[in-house]
């Protein structure tokens, strides 16, 4: 029956509405608690849906599945914002490291430097973003442009 809520082959792009809401949500930036907190569910269902749109996407992280997402037109994100944030070049560098779902291991076996320090490096994206998280600096690279 067309439209029932369980049924991935009822909805475009395999995703059941929840798993949707899910990807939107994320593609937001939001993390796994803002989700269960907005759609009022658990984390776990929040991970556990997580994993059924890994899987759909045939991609293995959150970073992947929006870029994913983005790609296949399921999530869009807005045209880039005024440029207020400005990244310094090898931090714009990370960020498209980032945006591959590489560790912070391999970001560093490809430009040389300790994984400590491109932690570091990695943080200072963070903040100049004003995020917490890796996936939600890559929304946000996305929207202004950097990627």
């Amino acid at each position: 029956m067309p439209g029932c809520p369980h049924c991935p082959h009822c909805h475009p792009h395999g995703l059941t509405r929840v798993k949707l809401r899910v990807l939107r949500r994320l593609a937001e930036g939001q993390d796994t608690a803002e989700i269960a907190r907005h759609l009022r569910i658990t984390r776990q269902a929040v991970k556990n849906h997580l994993s059924g749109i890994y899987r759909v996407l045939g991609v293995s992280c959150a970073v992947e599945a929006i870029l994913e997402a983005e790609r296949r037109g399921i999530v869009a994100f807005p045209d880039a914002l005024p440029g207020v944030i400005t990244l310094p070049p090898f931090e714009r560098w990370m960020l498209g490291q980032m945006a591959t779902g590489r560790t912070y291991r391999e970001i560093a076996r490809r430009c040389g430097k300790s994984e400590s320090t491109v932690k570091n490096y990695g943080q200072c994206v963070l903040k100049a973003l004003g995020v917490h998280s890796r996936c939600a600096a890559v929304v946000l690279g996305r929207r202004y442009g950097y990627l």
